[in-house]
């Protein structure tokens, strides 16, 4: 799981994207569409271990994909 606060929620095509604040870093979440988020809430959110993307944040290449 990560706690962290919503920077940024969006809804694109049938999904969510929730960019989140986790300490110092950002991460992206895919979320279902009729999710919804406010700017600044606090969130916990829990991984799915058998669908992570980890980018490699200089090249943007895929370093992981479980």
């Amino acid at each position: 799981t990560f706690d962290g606060v919503v920077y940024v929620y969006g809804r694109l095509g049938t999904k969510g994207v929730l960019t989140m604040r986790v300490g110092r870093q950002q991460m992206d979440v895919i979320t279902p569409i009729e999710m919804a988020f406010d700017y600044d809430e606090a969130v916990t959110v829990r991984a799915d271990t058998e669908k992570i993307m980890i980018f490699e944040p200089e090249s943007e290449k895929n370093i992981l994909l479980l």
